[in-house]
């Protein structure tokens, strides 16, 4: 499966995600010295004493998951570390594609990133021809946009923790509650709206493409809540484009890069830039960490080699303020409509 120097490669290269044990969904994040071939985990809920693992224990840890392809902690010696490095162990083998034993218990995701992870595994569905997931592509009702990778996933598949195409068996917990979890982060699409005709032609494209036919008239199409029709670029490989035109549609994917949206946050809050507006303060709970993000550089100073910088290229912004910004080509400053918003009060 894994060598103990391939599993520490693998781990330094994701090592800055937001990581959640596999069943108890407790927060850490680690360190790795790929030199000393260590790690150093921190754990969320003592954040001030930080655990260096020897590299014997990350040897046993490897030979036995080598050995048993399981994700079962029963299965590992009693050692506080296991469930830190099977959660990386499971991306790992869902980035890789190999199968292991995971439990059987179906656990709902918790954040919109382990959704975007999920999406982005089933894209890979066309690879997978004999997988259930492939077999049943036209049985999907509820589909999930996700305009940054510009993919969709059903919601059967990205619901649920630790997906994989090849495992996927088309279980589910029933009811509604699969769709509470995903209604955090996503809207459904008025039927009637430009948007949702833009999004079914595309969605139609890619099953088409893989010999099969979209059905959403008993559920729906959903994106998530800072997506609006200007966020859904088709882009035509045969058509030659401005350079404008190109320009901004990486603007609109720099605003949208869920890495990107989290060190922005990060750095800046949740309180728009522009008017201060604080959703969680209005709304509590439904309004946390609900904001947009609004990316600063002039398109037109955008080169080949351009990287966007999340602390200074980009600003949280409240949807009215955002619209107001991108009101004008380029988009408006942030200290302009600060400035126009205290003129007209």
């Amino acid at each position: 499966m894994f060598t103990v120097k391939e599993f520490l490669e693998f781990a330094h290269s994701v090592q800055n995600r937001k990581w959640k044990t596999l069943k108890q969904n407790k927060g850490f994040t680690y360190f790795v010295d790929l030199e000393k071939q260590k790690i150093v985990l921190t754990l969320e809920s003592n954040p001030n004493k930080p655990k260096p693992v020897s590299k014997s224990e990350l040897e046993k840890f490897c030979n036995i998951f080598n050995d048993k392809q399981s994700f079962k902690t029963t299965d590992y010696p009693n050692s506080f570390t296991k469930v830190y490095f099977l959660a990386i162990a499971d991306l790992y083998c869902k980035r890789q594609g190999f199968k292991a034993s995971t439990p059987e218990k179906l656990e709902l995701i918790n954040s919109f990133e382990e959704a975007f992870e999920n999406a982005q595994i089933f894209s890979k569905v066309g690879e997978f021809k004999d997988s259930q997931a492939f077999k049943t592509l036209g049985q999907f009702y509820h589909w999930y946009y996700f305009p940054e990778i510009d993919v969709f996933a059903p919601r059967k598949f990205i619901r649920y923790k630790r997906q994989t195409v090849q495992e996927y068996d088309g279980r589910g917990l029933g009811g509604d509650s699969s769709a509470s979890n995903l209604a955090s982060f996503f809207r459904i699409v008025d039927e009637d709206s430009k948007e949702f005709k833009l999004l079914k032609t595309k969605l139609d494209a890619f099953l088409n493409g893989l010999g099969k036919t979209a059905s959403v008239k008993k559920g729906g199409i959903y994106v998530p809540f800072d997506c609006d029709t200007n966020d859904i670029n088709e882009v035509d490989s045969n058509t030659v484009y401005k350079e404008g035109t190109v320009k901004q549609i990486l603007v609109n994917a720099y605003e949208r890069n869920v890495n990107a949206r989290k060190a922005c946050l990060q750095e800046h809050g949740y309180n728009c830039s522009v008017c201060s507006f604080d959703f969680e303060k209005m709304y509590g709970d439904l309004g946390k960490e609900f904001i947009h993000v609004h990316h600063e550089v002039d398109i037109s100073t955008i080169g080949d080699e351009y990287e966007v910088d999340p602390v200074k290229d980009l600003k949280p912004v409240c949807p009215n303020c955002h619209a107001m910004l991108h009101k004008t080509r380029p988009a408006m400053k942030i200290e302009k409509l600060k400035k126009l918003i205290n003129k007209s009060s």
